[in-house]
């Protein structure tokens, strides 16, 4: 991996020529923000913003000539490529992976608010345009088919913005991994079993639990939105409180292992656990509290 890592870091086209090819193959296409990111983290994001012009560019070109539309690559821009350089220039100069999660969860933030601000129900709007779209290129829409894929829809749309943090810090962390594998070993996971989101964050986060779980009782709007996104920024909160406790206690690794499984096997269980304990972590402060007790 380390030879990977050099040559995609050795000139500006090597970083811009794996991206692009990476977005070109779907499995991979995360590689794409993450050279975007590396970039960024070890050259700043002058630098970081000329391979993510010129990865979309070859992009853009190639979805052009393939598909006939540059779509793709406008999608790769704002869900992965800007993300991707705003949060590793934060992360450069914070050095805290933390900062960067808590950052990343009030931009998904603001997203719901403007998104519900500008349309009230946002799930009915992409229905309706969804509809007009399939219309248009159709004899007609068959209803029950169509009810078929707006439920799917619908899941989608809700659930974009928290996506969007969690994919966007995915890459940042992968980033940020081949940063310190070229520069500092070992420094990932340190920083990793560090990051914490603090306690205004948490208090914040918790009001606004409050009252969304109040607000929306059936699991609509913005305020079920938002809950969503606690949720997730503080479930990442505990994947690292889980690595710093079993890195402290030097515990076997068949923790963690069990951990990710439970996250595959029983998501919703294991993200809400995992959410819990991430933030009872900003006050209680596990880790710390461990360390002293050793």
């Amino acid at each position: 991996m380390g030879g990977f890592l050099r040559f995609v870091t050795r000139s500006r086209y090597h970083a811009i020529g794996v991206s692009a090819l990476s977005l070109l193959m779907p499995p991979f296409s995360f590689v794409g923000g993450a050279v975007i990111g590396l970039v960024t983290l070890r050259y700043g994001a002058a630098e970081g913003f000329a391979v993510l012009a010129g990865s979309a560019t070859v992009f853009a070109v190639a979805m052009w000539v393939l598909a006939g539309s540059i779509a793709p690559a406008v999608v790769f821009l704002v869900v992965t490529g800007m993300p991707a350089l705003a949060l590793c220039a934060l992360l450069r100069a914070t050095s805290s992976q933390g900062f960067v999660l808590v950052a990343a969860t009030l931009a998904a933030g603001a997203a719901i608010v403007v998104l519900y601000l500008a349309v009230p129900d946002p799930v009915a709007w992409w229905l309706g345009m969804f509809e007009a779209f399939l219309a248009a290129r159709t004899d007609g829409v068959d209803p029950q088919a169509f009810e078929q894929l707006a439920e799917l829809l619908r899941a989608v749309v809700m659930g974009l913005p928290v996506a969007v943090m969690v994919t966007s810090m995915v890459v940042v962390f992968l980033a940020r991994w081949g940063h310190a594998a070229l520069d500092n070993p070992a420094g990932f996971g340190r920083e990793f079993r560090d990051l914490r989101i603090g306690r205004r964050f948490a208090t914040g986060a918790g009001v606004v639990a409050v009252l969304a779980i109040f607000a929306a009782p059936r699991g609509a709007g913005i305020a079920h939105d938002l809950l969503m996104l606690i949720v997730a920024a503080c479930a990442i909160q505990g994947i690292a409180l889980v690595h710093g406790l079993v890195a402290l206690r030097g515990a076997a690794r068949g923790w963690i292992v069990a951990m990710y499984a439970s996250l595959v096997l029983v998501t919703p269980a294991a993200v809400l656990a995992l959410s819990v304990a991430g933030f009872s972590d900003a006050w209680l402060d596990y880790r710390t509290r461990f360390a002293r007790s050793q």
